[in-house]
């Protein structure tokens, strides 16, 4: 299917010849909607917006729906075929939040431990944030096995009472290291047996790349 996990299996078209699925793209940080026939394993990708997409298939697997947000995007929902054709717009959203003082939110990657492999990272940052002041910071982490915090959808993928620790003057910041899901089995592999070293030492690197920027207190 390409380097990506499959996360979900939704179902076939009625012939049986065909296989749609989720993957897990953009270096984890997507989810995408693919179309697999069967018997030669050519794959099409069907959804293409950058985000975290889920998708309902028509009984016959010649339509459907797709809801999907991005760190941009609050929510959009479309009628579409299979054959990439955006049939109807059923809903996009306005920011619900759009009244609200939040946080600025930014999203990147610093290598591992391994200085090879890229790891997701977000940082939210205070309002009114002003570079040339001093912040202290909030460090969020759950270090898997098997969970992702960092997600392009919606408000990043974080709760709101990350927001709320930025708007009380802090950094907050958040990394996927290595032993954390929807990375591929090699990713996810590296704590195998050794629970609390990998983890660890990534997410050092993180604090690493935290003391190198001149706003960190």
């Amino acid at each position: 299917t390409g380097k990506y996990d499959v996360t979900e299996l939704l179902g076939f078209d009625n012939q049986g010849k065909t296989a749609f699925y989720m993957g897990a793209t953009n270096n984890g940080l997507d989810r995408q909607f693919f179309a697999v026939e069967i018997s030669s394993g050519k794959t099409k990708q069907l959804t293409n917006s950058p985000g975290v997409h889920a998708v309902n298939v028509s009984a016959n697997g010649q339509y459907f729906i797709d809801t999907y947000s991005s760190s941009t995007l609050p929510r959009k929902t479309v009628l579409m075929d299979v054959k990439g054709n955006e049939l109807a717009v059923l809903l996009n959203a306005t920011n619900p939040l759009a009244d609200y003082k939040l946080c600025g939110m930014q999203m990147g990657t610093v290598l591992a431990d391994d200085n090879t492999t890229p790891l997701n990272y977000r940082m939210f940052y205070p309002p009114q944030f002003d570079s040339t002041k001093k912040y202290p910071v909030v460090v969020y982490m759950y270090g898997g096995p098997h969970a992702q915090m960092v997600t392009n959808t919606w408000l990043g993928g974080a709760d709101m009472w990350l927001y709320y620790m930025a708007q009380q003057g802090y950094v907050v910041y958040t990394i996927d290291n290595r032993g954390s899901g929807n990375r591929g089995l090699d990713f996810e592999q590296a704590t195998f047996r050794n629970l609390g070293t990998v983890e660890r030492a990534d997410q050092l690197k993180g604090v690493a790349f935290l003391k190198k920027q001149k706003y960190i207190d």
